[in-house]
């Protein structure tokens, strides 16, 4: 069976993770309780809220406040509101021990000279009834770190107000919804798209979203990321076996492929777009019996010859038995 680790892992197989190594109480370097947690592979004592340390206030009962920075507060009594025993300790801080020589007995409830009775000899007055002090509860201000507060004024909850201060650059109080927290504050999405498509950061690990492209742009067409546009293809890669007219250049541009086609030819004349050719007529000899006819294409095509003596006249055999025709030639 493997030891226990620090490393969120149930080594030992008992069903429990870093179990006697994390959640236990503990005494940090300073002599403050804290608490046990898994830091970087090791169990080390972390600073916990409310964490205390025992100090000599007139003997052992007094208390330290630990900070989270490592900072030690000043002993306090235990029980600051009054004299508690008769310990010749200044135990409510008034500038006078308990029990020490010429402290007089006064009419507050206590055994301020410490010999066993309380308020004895106090008034000199018979039936004076002996008005005893109630002690006052001593109102403890909480701090901003011990609400898990760092920005924007709070109630201390003693009818004060804490200032736990201000947010970093690129974050402000309260910005993540909780209040007297800072956050990181998101750059607004009309500013962080203006100009932009796609998704761009919002500056707080997130995004907006953009939008697209219109027509043929794409974003980051024209090779500026976000951005709308388009990339025109060469013109040596669109005009290839081409040599007339225009074609797209796929931006909803164009280029011009070459000059007029020479002779009959149009461009696309013969059936391919951008090449120059021409179209032969099918029905040259439409309506002739004899002789030639031109193709429309600077050609002729053969229309048959007469045959018995006739002649070809105009493309009508005259004179003589019906021609002889042949086969078209394009």
């Amino acid at each position: 069976m493997r030891d226990e680790l620090c490393n969120s892992c149930d080594d030992d197989g008992d069903g429990a993770v870093d179990e006697g190594l994390s959640g236990l109480s503990c005494t940090m370097a300073n002599g403050c309780g804290g608490v046990s947690v898994c830091a970087s592979g090791a169990s080390t004592c972390a600073w916990t809220a409310g964490s205390t340390k025992a100090c000599d206030w007139c003997g052992p009962s007094g208390r330290s406040v630990c900070g989270q920075d490592g900072s030690v507060g000043p002993c306090q009594p235990v029980s600051p509101s009054r004299e508690v025993e008769c310990n010749r300790c200044d135990d409510n801080k008034d500038g006078i021990p308990d029990g020490a020589t010429g402290n007089a007995e006064s009419c507050n409830g206590q055994d301020d000279d410490c010999d066993g009775a309380i308020d004895e000899g106090s008034s000199g007055i018979e039936g004076d009834v002996c008005q005893v002090d109630v002690a006052q509860a001593c109102c403890e201000p909480t701090t901003c770190q011990a609400q898990g507060k760092n920005c924007g004024a709070l109630a201390d909850g003693c009818g004060g107000t804490l200032n736990c201060g201000t947010c970093p650059s690129g974050q402000s109080c309260g910005a993540g919804g909780v209040a007297n927290v800072c956050a990181c504050t998101p750059i607004p999405q009309a500013t962080a798209c203006n100009g932009k498509c796609g998704l761009v950061p919002n500056g707080c690990n997130g995004s907006w979203n953009c939008g697209g492209c219109a027509g043929t742009q794409t974003c980051g067409g024209g090779g500026t990321p976000n951005v709308c546009g388009c990339t025109a293809l060469p013109q040596s890669t669109v005009c290839a076996g081409k040599n007339c007219g225009t074609v797209s250049d796929g931006c909803a541009g164009s280029y011009s492929c070459g000059g007029s086609c020479s002779g009959a030819n149009t461009c696309g004349g013969g059936g391919t777009p951008n090449v120059c050719g021409c179209a032969v007529y099918e029905d040259a000899c439409d309506g002739r019996e004899c002789g030639t006819a031109s193709n429309g294409c600077g050609g002729t095509v053969n229309c048959g010859s007469c045959s018995g003596g006739a002649y070809c006249r105009a493309g009508v055999c005259t004179g003589g038995s019906e021609p002889m025709k042949s086969e078209q030639r394009r």
